[in-house]
């Protein structure tokens, strides 16, 4: 069964993390109560965040460079853009961005997959030429 909005992220556990020390909060704070920093990001699901990790150590490691989230790509070109129904130009996410081995990489987290999303996947990689890989 598929879901789409609200409804696809009902199961999901959101998790914030201390960007500095990496100590995981399972509700919104202001500051980490481990170290006492004030920047928190958040993950909208515990999949997400463990894969962040992961991804942080292989950083670390030098395998992978230039690791970025919440990757935004618009769907518009010089002379035209694809529009939502309020007439806003309509926009894909990804939750991760990093280099490996000389090519970008785009890779989302997702519980369960939609058909929006499926033609938004597609929609980047024609207009970007960038296949995103889903975990």
């Amino acid at each position: 069964k598929r879901f789409s909005g609200a409804a696809a992220g009902v199961n999901a556990k959101r998790q914030w993390l201390c960007a500095f020390c990496c100590n995981v909060h399972d509700r919104k704070v202001k500051e980490c109560s481990r170290c006492g920093a004030g920047k928190i990001e958040y993950f909208q699901s515990k999949k997400e965040l463990a894969h962040w990790l992961d991804l942080l150590k292989l950083e670390r490691a030098g395998e992978i460079s230039e690791l970025r989230r919440q990757v935004t790509f618009a769907f518009e070109t010089e002379k035209d853009a694809i529009k939502t129904p309020t007439g806003r130009v309509m926009k894909h996410t990804v939750d991760f961005q990093y280099r490996e081995k000389g090519k970008t990489v785009l890779f989302d987290v997702k519980g369960v997959d939609t058909d929006l999303g499926h033609l938004k996947r597609e929609l980047v990689r024609i207009m970007y030429g960038h296949t995103i890989t889903l975990y």
